[in-house]
C-alpha cells in the first residue's frame, strides 16, 4: 500500500469507512496475537502446581520463622554495641565486635577444642559405623534383634546420656573406675572430669 498526502491516519480512516469487516477482523487478530504474547510471557500454574505452592507455604514459613529470621537478626545486632544492663543505648560499632573476637585468645581456644572434638567424634563415628554395617550385611542368627538393640542409643535422649556418662565416669562410685579398678589398669579411683586434658577426649567418646 502506497500512502498518499493525507498521511497514514487519513488512510486508516478511509480503510475502516469502506470495510469496517476488514478493520474489524485485524483488530481481533492484533489481540489474539498480543493475548498469545501474553500468555507466553505469564505462564499459567496448573492445579497441581498451586496446589504444591499451597502445601509447601506453611513450611517455607516456619523454616523462615525458626532458621533463616534468627540468622539474619543475630547478624543484624552483631554490629552493635548491645547490651542487656542499657538496652535503650545501642551504639553502631560495625565490625568492630568480630575484630574483638578474632583477637581473642578464648576464641581460638574454644576453637581449637571444637575441631579436635569433632574429629575424634567424626573419625570414630565412622568407623564404627562402617563396621557395623558390615558386620549387619552377614547372615548369622539374631541378625534382627542385634538391628533392633543398636537403635536404642539413637533413641536416648541427649539429656539422658549426658547424665547416664556423667555418672559412668563418677570419681566416686562410677562404673569405669570400678571396670578398670577390677581389670588392674588403676590402683585407686580417679577424677576423669577434673582433668582438662582428659575431659575432652572423655567426653567426644561418651557422643558417640
Amino acid at each position: 500500500m502506497i500512502w498518499d498526502g493525507d498521511g497514514p491516519r487519513k488512510a486508516v480512516a478511509r480503510l475502516a469507512t469502506s470495510s469496517p469487516l476488514l478493520l474489524h477482523s485485524g483488530f481481533l487478530m492484533t489481540v489474539s496475537v498480543a493475548g498469545a504474547r501474553q500468555s507466553r510471557i505469564v505462564p499459567r500454574l496448573s492445579y497441581d502446581e498451586r496446589s504444591a505452592y499451597l502445601f509447601v507455604m506453611p513450611l517455607a514459613a516456619v523454616l523462615f520463622v525458626v532458621a533463616v529470621f534468627p540468622v539474619v537478626y543475630s547478624f543484624y545486632i552483631s554490629l552493635y554495641n548491645l547490651k542487656l544492663t542499657r538496652p535503650w543505648k545501642v551504639p553502631f560499632v560495625g565490625l568492630a565486635n568480630y575484630g574483638t573476637v578474632l583477637t581473642s585468645a578464648t576464641f581460638w581456644a574454644s576453637v581449637e577444642r571444637t575441631v579436635v572434638f569433632t574429629v575424634i567424634s567424626v573419625a570414630a563415628i565412622s568407623v564404627i559405623a562402617l563396621l557395623v554395617a558390615l558386620l549387619l550385611n552377614e547372615n548369622f542368627p539374631g541378625r534382627r534383634i542385634l538391628s533392633a538393640v543398636l537403635l536404642i542409643p539413637w533413641a536416648i535422649p541427649y539429656v539422658a546420656d549426658g547424665l547416664m556418662w556423667k555418672w559412668i565416669y563418677d570419681s566416686n562410685f562410677g562404673a569405669f573406675n570400678g571396670a578398670l579398678l577390677q581389670l588392674g589398669f588403676i590402683s585407686n579411683y580417679m577424677v576423669w572430669l577434673g582433668d582438662a586434658k582428659k575431659t575432652l577426649p572423655l567426653i567426644a567418646q561418651a557422643f558417640v
